[in-house]
């Protein structure tokens, strides 16, 4: 590494003593290959152009850098995001023809959470019977200051855990169902958005046709 740097400065000295570098006008110019090789000359190779160059004055004084180019990994991850994109348009228009069918597809895949939440509410009410009868069932004995099974016990804290799993799978399947409104709600959105932009301009044949004339609901004179 010492040995490369020491050979870029003894090439910038030789070129100062030879006054190849004192032209009028003249400017050094620094490049790095793709070996990582640092490079002087006069003419930037064409192959370089787009690449992070130092331009030197004749006493070896930096007067100009040309910053590297971009991430040509970003500018990768933006034209594949954007290919996604349209892949996800062409897929939208391909599957529905009108906005009224994304709201049905929308129903469609929401009937499933729905009929499981239903169920789940059964479940949870059906629990909840149990459970009053249980703590009636305690509640008897200490009212009499007896104490209280410990199978009764048990049966309370089985059924208050049941209870609280039911309301969890609940919340999940209400989560998902919120989560499916909202994905096709954008779809409908995108789809709208790319129908108007196909749309014949406002004034066209298609406008003129839709909207009657005024002048012909007037009577006759």
């Amino acid at each position: 590494m010492h040995t490369r740097h020491w050979k870029s400065f003894l090439i910038i000295a030789l070129m100062l003593a030879s006054g190849w570098a004192h032209a009028e006008g003249k400017r050094i110019k620094k490049w790095v290959d793709e070996e990582g090789v640092t490079h002087y000359g006069d003419v930037l190779p064409p192959s370089y152009a787009g690449e992070q160059t130092t331009e030197m004055n004749s006493q070896g004084i930096t007067v100009k850098r040309k910053p590297p180019p971009g991430n040509p990994k970003n500018k990768q991850a933006a034209n594949k995001e954007m290919t996604e994109q349209e892949r996800r348009d062409k897929a939208l228009l391909n599957s529905f023809t009108t906005a009224k069918e994304i709201d049905l597809a929308r129903d469609r895949n929401l009937q499933m959470d729905q009929a499981a939440v239903q169920s789940l509410k059964l479940r949870l009410s059906e629990a909840e019977q149990r459970l009053q009868k249980t703590n009636t069932a305690i509640g008897e004995f200490n009212t009499n200051k007896k104490p209280v099974p410990a199978d009764l016990v048990q049966e309370q804290k089985t059924q208050q855990a049941e209870i609280s799993n039911i309301n969890t799978q609940i919340e999940k399947k209400q989560a998902s169902m919120d989560a499916t409104r909202a994905r096709f709600d954008n779809d409908k959105q995108r789809f709208i958005e790319l129908k108007e932009d196909a749309a014949p301009a406002e004034g066209g044949p298609l406008a003129a046709d839709a909207v009657p004339d005024a002048t012909s609901a007037q009577p006759a004179p």
